[in-house]
């Protein structure tokens, strides 16, 4: 209803405009209270923005009128701004994005297996039935072919003090 109602001015809906507005709406009243002419209690704005710079020039003191219009100005301004999520770029953007990610972990997983580094995954489920010997098995031969990789790329293992260290 705010972008009909404003289609002249091209102006968008959004909650952050639209409270923005209203706040303004009752800063207005309560101005025009002070001046003794309160708006009329079934005062409903129609969401038209040209309402409320008329409004807004009925304000006797000059100073808290260019206020009042500055307020005015700076919110119309921000309704012009397309907003991000209807923005014709946003969607190209986002596909791009998701694209990247995509390849970025296929391409990661391609240099390890091409180096012969270990995977960064290690987290598996353990199953119910493990017992703590069998759990110690596993980490010792993930510990192997760690360190098999790492010989590879010729580097020296880490110690478990240096790990803990890059952990923090």
């Amino acid at each position: 209803m705010f972008e009909d109602s404003n289609r002249d001015m091209k102006l968008y809906y959004t909650k952050d405009t639209m409270d923005g507005f209203y706040d303004l709406i009752s800063d207005i009243a309560i101005l025009y209270e002070k001046q003794e002419m309160p708006l009329p209690e079934d005062f409903e704005w129609s969401t038209k923005v040209g309402e409320l710079e008329q409004m807004i020039d009925q304000i006797a003191n000059s100073y808290t009128k260019q206020t009042m219009l500055d307020r005015f100005i700076k919110l119309v301004s921000k309704a012009r701004k397309t907003p991000n999520d209807r923005a014709h770029s946003f969607n190209v953007v986002r596909e791009m994005v998701g694209r990247l990610s995509e390849q970025a972990v296929e391409i990661e997983t391609k240099i390890r297996d091409e180096l012969g580094g270990a995977p960064i995954e290690t987290f598996r489920v353990p199953p119910e039935d493990e017992t703590e010997e069998q759990r110690q098995e596993w980490l010792k031969a993930e510990a192997v072919k760690k360190a098999e990789s790492l010989k590879k790329l010729k580097k020296k293992p880490k110690t478990e003090e240096e790990e803990a260290e890059d952990l923090k």
